[in-house]
């Protein structure tokens, strides 16, 4: 007789249990299950839709050609963008706003969204979500001092990095140290670059370890086929 239809009396005998006990016990055991089955259904599902929208966006971005008619560019001539007109008004917005921090904002919700899918729960959410914006807009911020791209619509920080960079600029004017132009949004995308890959989940140490795979796995493979070409060609001359 199974432990679940048994119980433990003062004694430490073993008694059987009633049938209606038997029946509630299995009857709570489905329900919990069921209960841990929605729950991975409604995370996988959620995460489904965190990764189609973050990753359409960012395909979006990759297709982005500043001919393309959108909110501030109204043309007649057709779209070139991976994803149509909507895709060119996404890209448009996203780096009018944020420039090339775009993809900070949208690589977060692509991370979460793969987890998600894996069913795996995402640590320390709560940090996680608050690091997200904050990156995003620090790193917008800094990027405005950069030297901007011409295809971009609104330079590398959008008009975020450009309101940084002129406050800064007004800052060092009033000072009169004209370094505070360039340090404060330096300082403010060393303060985003930290947050924006803390939002991730990601974690640092495998991602070095697997990049300083790859030019080892080159040089055995460069390797491998040399000694291949060396026993072609001695086994060519006996």
């Amino acid at each position: 007789m199974s432990q679940a239809t048994r119980r433990v009396t003062a004694g430490g005998v073993y008694q059987p249990r009633s049938r209606g006990a038997a029946m509630a016990d299995a009857l709570a055991d489905a329900r919990r299950a069921l209960a841990r089955l929605a729950r991975l259904a409604i995370m996988r599902g959620a995460g489904a839709l965190l990764f189609l929208g973050s990753g359409a966006a960012l395909v979006a971005l990759a297709g982005y050609d500043p001919s393309d008619p959108s909110w501030n560019n109204a043309t007649g001539g057709p779209t070139a963008n991976w994803l149509g007109g909507m895709g060119a008004m996404a890209a448009d917005m996203l780096l009018q706003a944020f420039g090339i921090a775009a993809i900070a904002a949208l690589a977060p919700p692509l991370v979460w969204g793969v987890r998600a899918l894996r069913g795996l729960h995402l640590k320390h959410a709560m940090w996680r979500a608050f690091a997200w914006p904050l990156g995003t807009l620090l790193l917008a911020a800094g990027l405005g001092v950069l030297p901007a791209f011409k295809s971009l619509p609104a330079q590398d920080g959008g008009l975020i990095g450009i309101a940084a960079a002129s406050m800064s600029a007004h800052v060092a004017q009033v000072y009169g140290r004209g370094w505070i132009a360039i340090a404060l949004p330096v300082l403010l995308l060393l303060a985003g670059l930290p947050l924006s890959f803390l939002a991730t989940g990601l974690r640092l140490t495998p991602i070095l370890r697997g990049l300083a795979n790859v030019p080892a796995a080159g040089l055995v493979g460069r390797l491998a086929g040399e000694d291949a070409e060396i026993r072609l060609s001695q086994s060519a001359q006996s």
